[in-house]
């Protein structure tokens, strides 16, 4: 049995420091915490901190675990909470995640790259909520240790055993001698009571949520020669779907077909892992989808290609987030998108026309000319939008307003480019390509345009009546 204690952040403990470490005015950060037996090598902590930032105090708050809970579980419904807090993983870790923010990007900046290696790999396991670690590990206890008393073993010719079977074996041999072959050195009895839930629940973790619940009791005879009877609910495990009871951890007999109970029997909650599905968006428009099972290494597709760029690895995120590979471990209880990241490796050399010239009688009849957009890059691109803005007191109409009715001189423009065209009012109209528009390699993108504008009493031709600005990228 392990148990990690963590320090778990309201607010970041590391932004903290980092935002007032610089500060002129004094600064106290609160922390609070349960387990005094940290308290030593904690205030060595709290005072190495505060001797090297002079202008930070550390409010340390101890409680009993109990009111520590309950004091956390008020304080941060009302945003009071301290901004440092230790915590079990676990059910409590999880409890105040609305409250607690990712610490990666502060340990990396720290620390460096890799800055997970500082710690053991079993408590960052407990930590790791999807690739983000929302606390750091502060201690860790195990009731796991067998100290064994050789001196009393060699006096009864028996040896220290090495397997299960061997420590049946010498049990069974101690008790014959009267002694008692396993104990527990707890002086508090939470230990006794940690250990006792640890083993119950591994033999039925329903049975002892129905037992705490009143649904159940802690103890279930059964008489000799009786079937058994399964649990009222079915066990839940996260990411997985129950099976049935077998008489074995994996394969063995199903529950129901054990005709007879002659001794004590422990039977074995199966599960099997849900599947779900992985779309992979490429960030081209383009996505695939693969099968993923809970608990499981990522299944990754294979590696995208793309013209002019490098594909960087898949993230969690479409634009920062956390990288994924074949190492990380699926734990995301239903279905999840991750997202290919690239980098640039050859820059546009597109033409495009530096003017689109419109010119303007008085009559308000519109001259133009042809333009062109002339693709010299190494690759296929793309105009994803065209944003155009009025100037000089020229106003944006629908293109299909009839001008025949408009005042001399109201400067009323309304303006199409390849059969897009402005749609309502205002002093500037971006374009919603129905389609992006493709240059191939080496070739040339015509563009058509016109406009519709009122009547003027002096010819435009010298007067500049919009800006048009083309938004271009790889194809």
């Amino acid at each position: 049995m392990k148990r990690l204690f963590g320090l778990v952040l309201a607010l970041c403990m590391l932004l903290s420091m980092a935002s007032v470490a610089c500060a002129e005015e004094p600064v106290t950060i609160s922390f609070q915490t349960w387990n005094p037996g940290d308290s030593d090598e904690l205030w060595e902590i709290i005072d190495a901190f505060e001797a090297e930032h002079p202008n930070i105090k550390i409010d340390y708050i101890y409680m009993p675990y109990s009111d520590h809970i309950a004091d956390m579980q008020i304080k941060m419904n009302n945003g009071e909470g301290p901004d440092v807090y230790g915590m079990q993983t676990g059910a409590t870790y999880n409890e105040f995640r609305p409250y607690e923010v990712d610490l990666s990007p502060y340990a990396e900046a720290s620390w460096g790259e890799g800055w997970q290696s500082k710690f053991l790999d079993f408590c960052m396991d407990l930590l790791n909520v999807d690739g983000q670690y929302y606390g750091l590990p502060l201690g860790l206890t195990y009731a796991g240790f067998l100290w064994a008393d050789v001196e009393k073993l060699d006096s009864y010719g028996l040896k220290v055993p090495t397997n299960y079977d061997e420590l049946l074996s010498v049990c069974t041999a101690l008790r014959e001698k009267g002694e008692l072959p396993l104990v527990i050195g707890a002086k508090d009895d939470w230990i006794n009571i940690d250990t006792w839930l640890n083993i119950a629940n591994d033999i039925n973790t329903q049975m002892v949520y129905d037992a705490i619940d009143g649904k159940a009791s802690f103890s279930e005879t059964v008489k000799p020669n009786s079937k058994p009877t399964a649990p009222s609910a079915p066990p839940v495990k996260t990411g997985h779907t129950f099976k049935n009871w077998y008489t074995e951890k994996t394969g063995g007999k199903l529950y129901n077909t054990v005709t007879s109970i002659t001794a004590s029997t422990t039977f074995y909650a199966q599960f099997e892992a849900n599947k779900y599905t992985v779309v992979w968006d490429l960030g081209t428009g383009q996505s695939e989808t693969t099968e993923q099972a809970y608990g499981e290494k990522l299944v990754l597709p294979a590696d995208p290609e793309r013209k002019n760029a490098e594909f960087l690895g898949w993230f969690t995120e479409a634009s920062g987030g956390t990288q994924v590979d074949s190492n990380t471990t699926y734990t995301t209880d239903g279905g999840t998108t991750y997202y290919a990241h690239w980098e640039i490796t050859e820059l546009f050399s597109v033409t495009v026309p530096a003017t689109l010239p419109l010119v303007v009688d008085e009559t308000g009849k519109v001259y133009v000319a042809a333009a062109s957009i002339v693709n010299n890059s190494t690759g296929d691109v793309k105009v994803s939008s065209v944003s155009v803005t009025s100037k000089n007191g020229w106003e944006f109409v629908p293109y299909s307003t009839n001008m025949a009715k408009a005042k001399v001189d109201a400067k009323q423009v309304g303006f199409k480019i390849n059969s897009s065209e402005t749609s309502k009012t205002g002093d500037s109209e971006i374009f919603t390509l129905a389609a992006p528009w493709t240059v191939k390699e080496a070739d040339v993108l015509s563009i058509n345009y016109d406009a519709v504008v009122s009547a003027v009493s002096q010819p435009v031709t010298g007067q500049e009546i919009m800006s048009v600005v083309f938004v271009l990228e790889w194809a």
